[in-house]
């Protein structure tokens, strides 16, 4: 993220927004790590001949107030970041290539240009960076073309230099597989080969590549194993047991989980992390296939955080919350089936999900919950004694082709539950209770300018317009 927030700086030449004052720093819950936001990205403040990749060829150079603190850019321009610095150099070939110009051009046209037509009739100044500047403000995008080719003749000359004495150190580095652990020693598991059963004793395990095949698993209390690289749990030839008050995170790489009955895990509560199930996955390729969750501890069974996911059967009982959580990245499933849930069965926040069936019983909340603009397109959805059906809310789109509930509250809502986002739209192709049900739209809520379609037909205007509060209670 270092990579592309310097590599955005040299395209725009917004240098001001990389002095130490207005890097600002995100802490990412979930990732632990310090994220950058730009702060007072000023633009047209000289440099018109610089970018970082000059520092990093020479840290003596020139180049006014961006190098006032040349030890802050040091710890990213420096010889040892070789990583770094390949990713730096891939960003501003991406960003300097001509889909990207394409794509600028669209943008501008689209969001900017009509903020710009308000701009322009209230008489705005240009921003001269220390003090506003006596003419109008006029936005120019030619500049940033310009730059694209200036950029792309340094990083040529760059490559031809650099790169190909460094390649091999840099993949080298990617592939290179390291087991670690924080409190115990992996001998502690035993030998893998020998062991019918396999035992995490309480703490923190840091492990890498894992590949368990026909063991079962305890997790005993507060342990917790912590993945990076590839990891496989699995049956091949028969269901296998994790149990135990543990809990699992895949960090970054892929986890596959085949043919397994998780029993009991516990979410627990770690310092600076927003870990809230008994799974999680951050930034990670997931495959998930005939999976039961029974009896856990915590705010979800399963969180998925950015995360390209791949659920084929998958069952979770008794949920003290909600069952399944995703939040953005993207969701493939086939069935996915929720028995007691005290909250939601199926939570997304700004994510793409694609679905064949989901089956909900004696949820509590919702059981379907799609906010902060998802994407959502499934073609089943079935339940019984639920309190909400499908909700689609905060900027979200969500087509479901069946619906067929049976001792449900309110079948389906459409609103804004966060001000800052725009209306949703809820798309039921076909609800099987249409033509049972009298007055069916009091069963449908909406709030001002969400869109709920039934059957082909705008029920909006007809749906009761309540407030949240009340949809929520």
């Amino acid at each position: 993220m270092w990579a592309k927030y310097f590599a955005i700086i040299d395209i725009l030449k917004a240098y001001h927004a990389a002095v130490t004052k207005s890097s600002k720093l995100y802490f990412n819950p979930s990732t632990g790590l310090f994220e950058p936001i730009p702060f007072d990205a000023h633009i047209g403040s000289g440099y018109d001949d610089f970018i970082f990749l000059d520092f990093y060829k020479n840290n003596g150079i020139e180049c006014g107030y961006v190098c006032e603190d040349k030890k802050w850019l040091k710890v990213f321009f420096d010889k040892k970041n070789k990583k770094f610095i390949h990713l730096y150099v891939e960003y501003l070939d991406k960003f300097t290539s001509k889909e990207y110009a394409i794509l600028i051009k669209e943008i501008i046209n689209q969001k900017i240009e009509p903020f710009n037509k308000i701009i322009y009739s209230e008489f705005s100044n240009s921003d001269r960076v220390f003090f506003k500047g006596f003419l109008p403000y006029f936005f120019d995008p030619e500049p940033i073309f310009d730059r694209a080719s200036l950029i792309k003749n340094k990083i040529k000359s760059f490559k031809n230099e650099m790169l190909v004495e460094t390649d091999k150190e840099y993949f080298d580095l990617f592939q290179k597989k390291i087991v670690e652990k924080d409190f115990n020693l992996l001998s502690d598991l035993g030998d893998l080969k020998k062991s019918d059963k396999i035992i995490f004793t309480k703490g923190l395990w840091k492990l890498n590549n894992l590949k368990i095949v026909d063991k079962q698993i305890i997790l005993e209390r507060d342990s917790i194993l912590l993945l990076f690289g590839d990891n496989y749990f699995g049956g091949l030839n028969n269901i296998i047991t994790i149990q135990g008050k543990g809990m699992i995170i895949q960090m970054n790489g892929s986890l596959e989980l085949k043919n397994i009955h998780f029993k009991g895990l516990k979410n627990i509560k770690v310092g600076g992390r927003n870990w809230s199930g008994s799974i999680n996955t951050i930034n990670s390729k997931v495959k998930l296939e005939n999976i039961e969750i029974t009896s856990f501890e915590g705010e979800d069974a399963i969180n998925l955080v950015n995360s390209i996911s791949y659920v084929k059967d998958l069952k979770i009982n008794n949920s003290m919350s909600d069952a399944l959580d995703v939040d953005f990245g993207k969701l493939f499933f086939n069935k996915i089936y929720c028995y007691k849930a005290l909250n939601d069965c199926l939570d997304t926040s700004g994510a793409f999900v694609e679905g064949d069936f989901l089956y909900g019983e004696n949820i509590g909340d919702k059981l379907a919950s799609f906010g902060e603009k998802s994407l959502v397109k499934i073609e089943r959805i079935s339940g019984k004694n639920i309190n909400i059906g499908v909700a689609s809310k905060d900027g979200s789109n969500v087509k479901v082709d069946k619906l067929k509930l049976e001792n449900t509250k309110i079948y389906g809502a459409s609103y804004i539950k966060k001000p800052f986002f725009d209306e949703a739209m809820l798309d039921i192709g076909s609800f099987e209770n249409y033509d049972n049900l009298e007055n069916i739209e009091k069963f449908f809520f909406t709030s001002k300018k969400n869109i709920i379609l039934l059957n082909n037909k705008d029920i909006s205007a007809r749906s009761a317009q309540i407030k949240l509060t009340d949809i929520l209670n």
